[in-house]
């Protein structure tokens, strides 16, 4: 099992590492991460398990900072893979951090949202996410500041984990050959659905009951995953517009928001699900539906 990629699969990178080799701040080696062309406040995931070695900005005397990052990179999440032979990841442009220094991290928990942050410096050409690894006892002194290509490490979808497996004691994952049920209470269930409706206005799924009426977390989620996968190239490719924008992303929302409450009842049984990271997943779902829509549309 390798290190869990940041983003799921509908996100693009715009800036591979190695490419435009000193353009702009990039060193002779070439940019020295990988750049995901994301909208603002889409959640970024940990890697793996691990330290949060720096959240924050760096100032600009780089030989005292981690890595001599400089504030090219904004705000930034720097985690550390379990310590000396784990790797470093560094996550920056970042609009929001939901960690702390020195705080423990788990595989695929959200510990920040995208931004377009630069310190200033006017580097920064757009909303993205800029992410680097460090491996293990680092040499900073080559020509791309001893970053390393973060696919080398950077292998998984939490997509993938999130839909088909479950998590155990010590956040392992172990396939599943049942079907997954819900746990939560009812009293929950309605907490998390009625949230997610006063965002989205209670708007209903097409051809099925409300969010609070149908059924399981995991089979609501993997039944408006069918539904919005389906649906969004025609509905795009034919340019409709009005509702149809409204209805996708509220399918979206919803099924973002849903996926982020199953990952917390998996991680962590009979606790209280975090609403706050369930609203952050809803809003980017319903972004990326109406980005997606309008990107279709206006190259058909």
């Amino acid at each position: 099992m390798g290190y869990l990629l940041p983003f799921d699969r509908s996100i693009r990178r715009s800036q591979d590492f190695g490419s435009n080799p000193g353009w702009g701040p990039n060193p002779a080696g070439g940019h020295n991460g990988d750049d995901w062309a994301t909208r603002i406040g889409t959640p970024v995931r940990a890697a793996g398990d691990g330290q949060v070695v720096f959240a924050g900005q760096f100032d600009t005397t780089y030989e005292d900072n981690f890595g001599w990052n400089l504030n090219f990179g904004g705000l930034m999440v720097v985690l550390n893979m379990d310590g000396e032979s784990g790797p470093y990841f560094e996550y920056g442009h970042l609009s929001k951090i939901l960690v702390a220094n020195g705080a423990r991290v788990k595989r695929g928990q959200i510990i920040a949202l995208t931004g377009n942050t630069d310190g200033g410096t006017n580097v920064s050409t757009g909303p993205h996410c800029h992410v680097g690894a460090l491996p293990p006892n680092f040499n900073l002194n080559t020509n791309t500041y001893g970053r390393v290509n973060p696919r080398l490490y950077m292998t998984d979808y939490w997509e993938d984990e999130a839909s088909g497996a479950s998590l155990g004691p010590a956040g392992d994952i172990t396939e599943s050959t049942e079907p997954q049920e819900d746990t939560l209470s009812q009293a929950e269930v309605n907490q998390i659905t009625a949230h997610i409706d006063a965002r989205f206005d209670n708007m209903a799924l097409p051809g099925e009951a409300k969010v609070r009426n149908a059924g399981p977390l995991y089979g609501l989620a993997t039944k408006v995953d069918r539904i919005d996968s389906a649906l969004l190239p025609g509905v795009a490719g034919q340019r409709q517009a009005g509702p149809v924008y409204a209805a996708l992303a509220t399918i979206q929302g919803q099924n973002d928001g849903l996926r982020e409450a199953v990952r917390q009842l998996a991680e962590k049984p009979g606790q209280p699900i975090d609403l706050a990271q369930v609203e952050a997943a809803a809003e980017s779902g319903a972004e990326k539906a109406l980005a997606n829509l309008r990107i279709v549309s206006e190259g058909a």
